[in-house]
């Protein structure tokens, strides 16, 4: 799953199918070992990925660690945010 989550996108977009259904079955799994994939959606600067990707990955990235990003005005930054403090901590 997390090879799928790192999928290059190509010009007829069908890998953002791939991609958002292993982000979905990451928070199904619930397992931690999912954060380090969803991290690396979040702060990937790929142009492809800065939309309704990033925003379903902070979705499962809320549910997998119990954090309401969903209901920030920028889910991404939010939960960008939350991952750089848990690496200061």
């Amino acid at each position: 799953l997390g090879a799928l989550t790192r999928r290059p996108v190509e010009e007829d977009s069908k890998e953002f199918q791939a991609i958002d259904a292993a982000i979905g079955a990451l928070a199904a799994i619930g397992s931690p070992a999912g954060v380090p994939h969803l991290r690396a959606v979040l702060q990937s600067d790929d142009e492809f990925l800065a939309s309704d990707t990033q925003w379903s990955a902070a979705d499962a990235l809320g549910r997998l660690v119990g954090q309401p990003f969903m209901q920030s005005p920028d889910p991404p930054g939010a939960a960008r945010a939350w991952l750089a403090s848990q690496l200061r901590a």
